[in-house]
């Protein structure tokens, strides 16, 4: 992207799929701020400004506060615009649209993470740009025209469904409705730690990954101490310490493991990478030593996940439990 000669910011507006109440900073139809805007600081800092918008056709239409929050923006919506002054940020000239549009993501994250801890409204979460999907890209000063250039993103292309994926998926839906259980598990746990990558909560994702390995893990010895005939009560014995407590994962995969099925998963490089990348960063969020995490870590994790499963299922030779956990 290289805007024209004498540019001096480049602005993105987008929607927000729920409403930020805060005074508006922009009046509706135009671009001149009725309020300062809301200077957010970083690399690179930005301006961001907010209109909230009333929902159409809706059964009731009001400018007061759900009280118990509007997390999909049944009532209202924000519309924002996030600034980058060249001067003050010269790089983002040269970067591509995509790369723009994750910058202000990134800004309008740090605002509502903020303001979700100040309204006190948890349901607020945060927001990708292929959540997000449309973009609008405008270019100020210089001359430069008001014409705004589109971009649009999203989770991967668009793809339809053929009649006979969606018969079989509709005939597997009416099948398990007939019973009461819910979905397996570790399919839900794996189904999370996606939701939440996919939210860019990144040191979430990480915690339910190893959840979801550690549940995965303790169901697969008890499984195997079973194939070996000891008794229910024998297996919870060795599954807990002398005082009663679980033993940690590591335990579990380190002892327990091997004496379950001859396997020493501990000397292999997938459990060094299972402790450095899943179980330790997992103990460091959890207890307070770090706070957050990058998207790479977080894909080195799921990684790390999947590998640990599938060198324990190709060696003992069982079929695995749930399904491979990857960042989408």
């Amino acid at each position: 992207m290289k805007p024209p000669q004498g540019v001096t910011d480049i602005v993105l507006l987008f929607s927000l799929p729920f409403p930020v109440y805060v005074p508006d900073t922009i009046a509706d139809g135009q671009f001149a701020s009725i309020r300062p805007e809301i200077y957010v600081a970083g690399e690179p800092p930005v301006g961001i400004q907010l209109i909230r918008r009333m929902r159409t056709g809706v059964a009731v239409a009001s400018q007061m506060e759900l009280e118990g929050g509007d997390p999909f923006g049944r009532y209202s919506t924000s519309d924002v615009q996030v600034r980058f002054n060249l001067d003050a940020s010269p790089s983002v000239a040269g970067l591509e649209h995509n790369e723009v549009a994750e910058l202000a993501t990134v800004a309008v994250n740090r605002l509502l993470e903020h303001y979700r801890d100040l309204a006190n409204q948890p349901l607020i979460r945060r927001v990708s740009t292929a959540d997000l999907a449309h973009f609008k890209i405008r270019y100020l000063g210089g001359g430069a025209s008001l014409h705004d250039m589109e971009y649009a993103t999203g989770h991967g292309p668009l793809r339809g469904r053929s009649k006979e994926e969606a018969e079989a998926l509709d005939a597997q839906l009416r099948d398990r409705l007939q019973r009461a259980d819910p979905p397996a598990l570790f399919r839900e746990l794996e189904l999370r730690a996606h939701q939440l990558y996919g939210e860019r909560d990144y040191r979430g994702a990480i915690i339910e990954a190893a959840i979801l390995f550690e549940s995965w893990l303790k169901t697969f010895v008890r499984q195997q101490f079973a194939l070996r005939g000891l008794s229910p009560d024998r297996i919870e014995a060795k599954l807990r310490t002398k005082e009663g407590q679980h033993h940690k994962a590591s335990y579990v995969a380190r002892v327990l493991l091997k004496e379950a099925t001859g396997f020493d998963f501990s000397a292999t490089s997938d459990y060094t990478a299972w402790r450095r990348q899943v179980a330790d960063v997992r103990n460091d969020l959890v207890h307070g030593t770090r706070h957050a995490v990058t998207e790479g870590e977080a894909t080195a994790c799921f990684e790390a996940v999947h590998r640990a499963k599938e060198v324990i299922m190709v060696t003992v030779g069982r079929p695995a439990l749930g399904h491979k956990p990857t960042a989408s």
